[in-house]
């Protein structure tokens, strides 16, 4: 209870930095600093800062942490109980912070054997050998196997069943598949892509409206416009959430959808 109480407050920490601006959504990934007690030091190997309440330290270059993705609280939410989960953690990855799309699984698809020796990444790449789970794995996997070196509670690790794991892989982002090492390595490249300045767009405008951007063709060239210019207002002011409320509040739909609701309507 008290490692779960520490991770959890470690992100809510960094959470509390992102919305008053100290960092931005681009540091909210690749932070150099943390927020930890005794207990999750300990965890996480690095030193001690001397008390059971959490207290801001500076990772060191060496580190194998750096920001949201490398948090405890992430990596054990992404996990399956007791293992870790490639596919889980992968389709959060590219889903939530790349603003990709999955393809849907198709007919026949074999079940993902668990069996024989390997590490976890090594079944995964005989499982998606098979085109029927290429498509579907080619996008999901490399982002989880960059987490794969971080156990099901987050503790890192080298090795797997027996067998060193390898990080590596190529990401699918916007931009198209960049090569990454590791998880660090991932976070680095992700915080710079166009996909996940959308996801931050889409995912704050979709929070202050009540809704969803209307697609274009349905009458929603006015969120496409707005979309378009609030990921230009992240980008230009540092990926700073404080100045992405502003131009979200200050923009026609939210204003509309405030006098709609003055007059009765449901949002």
């Amino acid at each position: 209870p008290e490692l779960r109480t520490a991770m959890l407050g470690e992100t809510q920490a960094l959470l509390k930095d992102l919305l008053s601006g100290a960092i931005g959504f681009n540091g909210f990934l690749t932070a150099d600093y943390t927020y930890v007690n005794d207990a999750l030091a300990e965890h996480y190997g690095l030193a001690k800062p001397g008390s059971t309440s959490l207290k801001k330290v500076t990772l060191p270059a060496t580190s194998n942490r750096r920001g949201y993705i490398t948090h405890g609280s992430f990596l054990a939410a992404t996990s399956q109980p007791g293992t870790t989960s490639i596919v889980k953690r992968g389709r959060v990855v590219f889903e939530n912070l790349l603003c990709g799309e999955v393809a849907e699984p198709q007919d026949g698809v074999p079940q993902f054997d668990t069996s024989g020796g390997g590490t976890l990444r090594e079944k995964f790449e005989r499982h998606r050998a098979d085109p029927k789970c290429r498509a579907c794995h080619e996008a999901i996997d490399p982002p989880g196997f960059a987490l794969e070196t971080y156990n099901a509670v987050g503790a890192f690790r080298t090795m797997d069943n027996g067998g060193v794991i390898d990080p590596s892989g190529e990401l699918v982002t916007d931009g198209g598949p960049v090569r990454v090492k590791d998880a660090i390595d991932m976070a680095q490249v992700i915080s710079k892509d166009d996909g996940y300045a959308r996801c931050v767009t889409h995912a704050l405008f979709t929070f202050a409206l009540g809704r969803g951007p209307d697609k274009a063709d349905g009458g929603g060239d006015m969120d496409e416009a707005v979309l378009a210019s609030l990921e230009g207002t992240l980008k230009s002011s540092g990926w700073k959430f404080p100045d992405m409320a502003r131009a979200i509040v200050a923009s026609k739909p939210f204003r509309m959808r405030r006098a709609n609701l003055a007059q009765g309507a449901q949002p």
